[in-house]
């Protein structure tokens, strides 16, 4: 909606993303077992997002998501 300038598509978006079940894949499950679990599509979108940035990006000293 966004992309396209069409705001009246970002609530059926952002309401399809929070009622689909979270993706199962490799990405999602580094965050699993960090004890990070998705709870919809949503949040499992998020955590790729943050691996792309920080892990791909090797910004770990960055990255929210780092274990102390």
């Amino acid at each position: 909606g966004r992309h396209f300038r069409q705001e009246a598509l970002c609530n059926p978006a952002r309401e399809l993303l929070t009622t689909l079940p979270a993706e199962k894949n490799s990405v999602v499950d580094r965050f699993v077992d960090l004890g990070i679990v998705p709870e919809h599509a949503g949040h499992s979108q998020a955590l790729i997002e943050l691996y792309r940035t920080y892990c791909e990006g090797n910004a770990c000293c960055r990255c929210p998501v780092r274990q102390p």
